[in-house]
């Protein structure tokens, strides 16, 4: 399950840090989206995405993968915040190697333990540990996930060090419902788009800017049914512009246990 594929750089830097949030309407029966038994497994097919010449998506790549739920366990974040989580294993076809990833619902409120450990480029390492990130609130039409900033982050470009600041926002908001087929199955399910938008200051050189959009679709008592990240081009001080690959991720069959 390749669940939120951002940036495989700058976006996670500045994942760190308290989430803001907007005032929560009462909803007294949120929507379990979470289900947690042990042996709970779904197959997905997942797509690795680019800009294609007229604009559109282009396929790159196609890959299944495997994934279960083995259960609840205590996660804490780099912020010391602790949730009760599902954690699930990920297998992708044809690699022996398994990946966990952990998901928590506190009411209407789903979050992501998102990893904040990551390469910039072959020259630069940043590692901020885990951070939860707030995915999608039932009870608000938009909300705020992460806003924050990154100061004093030691980067080499062209050979010379630089020190820059990551600012970042994260905001969702709902896009109403969607019927999708799943094996013969109907599923509704509530649709929601993260939009991403980090900013990268370099002394000297300027601001880079990096937007990108994911899209969810979330079925009651089952979880993820789809996500598509759209590809990006956005533009770069240094020279060409950053592209940044899209992907999508689609339900093949499922089992809640």
């Amino acid at each position: 399950m390749k669940y939120f594929v951002f940036l495989a750089g700058i976006v996670s830097a500045a994942l760190i840090g308290c989430s803001s949030e907007s005032t929560t309407t009462t909803n007294p029966t949120p929507t379990n989206y979470l289900p947690s038994s042990e042996g709970t497994y779904y197959i997905y097919e997942n797509s690795e995405l680019e800009k294609g010449s007229s604009g559109g998506d282009s396929v790159a790549a196609v890959s299944s993968d495997s994934t279960w739920v083995e259960g609840t366990e205590q996660k804490t974040d780099v912020n010391g915040v602790t949730k009760t989580a599902v954690k699930y294993a990920i297998k992708v076809e044809d690699s022996t190697e398994i990946e966990y990833q952990y998901m928590a619902q506190d009411g209407g409120k789903l979050y992501r333990l998102v990893d904040l450990s990551f390469d910039i480029d072959s020259e630069n390492t940043v590692n901020l540990g885990s951070g939860w990130m707030l995915v999608y609130d039932q009870s608000n039409p938009t909300w705020t996930a992460y806003e924050d900033s990154v100061s004093d982050v030691s980067i080499v470009v062209g050979g010379f060090p630089l020190t820059v600041t990551l600012k970042i926002k994260v905001t969702g908001a709902t896009a109403g419902t969607e019927n999708i087929a799943v094996n013969g199955q109907t599923i509704a399910t509530a649709h929601s788009i993260l939009t991403v938008g980090v900013t990268m200051y370099v002394p000297v050189l300027g601001n880079l800017p990096v937007n990108i959009s994911i899209h969810q679709w979330l079925g009651a008592n089952i979880g993820l049914v789809k996500l598509y990240q759209q590809p990006s081009s956005n533009p770069n001080p240094f020279g060409e512009p950053v592209v940044i690959s899209g992907s999508s991720s689609v339900l093949q069959r499922y089992s809640i246990k």
